[in-house]
């Protein structure tokens, strides 16, 4: 039995192969790189909450720790971003800065509020002007991509977490990075652990191209085996 594969097949064929590969071993790393980001958010998760120092300056170590702080919340630079809706009411992330009584002030997202919320005139007893102590899980701003709508802070409209820019807006300054609060003694905005549930469906990813250049091989082997056999008869 002949073997003559086509050089045009051949060489589309190697080209396709080593892309299929290396798609394949590209969605291994990705499931390498988000297995280790699932143990530490659930490592996180695990931990008992730590003080926030005064100036965190290795903010990425500290993402998904638990942490607290205590000041007083800023309430004039309340800051609002669009969140999931709830039992078919849409509703808002509030984001309000906590000016910390031994340190800088940072960004807390402090929880939900449907739409009719939004305005913090409707929701007053929520307003805490005294001291807080504030328990959550420390958070990196949002990875923004090309379906990322723009922010709108003329109208205090997010569609990212975006702490620096929120603050800006309202004339404060704070760092890249903020503190989702677990619990709250208030009503609205109702306080919630952080939504961390991450897909991991690279195995899978990588279990489909790989087979894809398996075929792909299969493919080229029986019709250089038929051309063979053609040649010859």
């Amino acid at each position: 039995m002949r073997f003559r594969p086509s050089l045009w097949l051949t060489v589309f064929s190697a080209i396709s192969f080593v892309i299929l590969l290396g798609l394949g071993t590209w969605q291994v790393q990705r499931l390498e790189w988000k297995e280790g980001l699932i143990a530490g958010i659930q490592a996180g998760l695990s931990a008992d909450p730590v003080a926030l120092p005064a100036r965190l300056e290795d903010a990425p170590g500290w993402r998904f720790r638990r942490v607290t702080l205590q000041g007083r919340f800023l309430h004039h630079a309340e800051a609002h971003r669009t969140g999931k809706a709830e039992n078919g009411r849409i509703g808002f992330r509030i984001f309000t800065p906590l000016q910390r009584e031994d340190g800088e002030t940072v960004m807390v997202e402090r929880g939900w509020v449907p739409e009719a919320l939004k305005d913090p005139a409707t929701r007053a007893a929520g307003q805490v002007t005294g001291p807080v102590r504030v328990t959550g899980m420390l958070r990196l701003p949002d990875e923004r991509n090309f379906f990322t709508p723009g922010d709108d802070p003329a109208g205090n409209m997010w569609f990212a977490s975006d702490p620096r820019a929120m603050a800006a807006s309202a004339g404060v300054t704070v760092p890249g990075f903020y503190v989702v609060q677990e619990e709250a003694e208030v009503e609205w905005p109702r306080a919630a652990p952080a939504d961390l549930s991450l897909r991991n469906n690279h195995a899978s990813y990588a279990f489909t191209w790989y087979s894809l250049a398996l075929i792909l091989l299969v493919i080229w082997v029986m019709l250089g085996l038929r051309r063979g056999r053609e040649a010859g008869a």
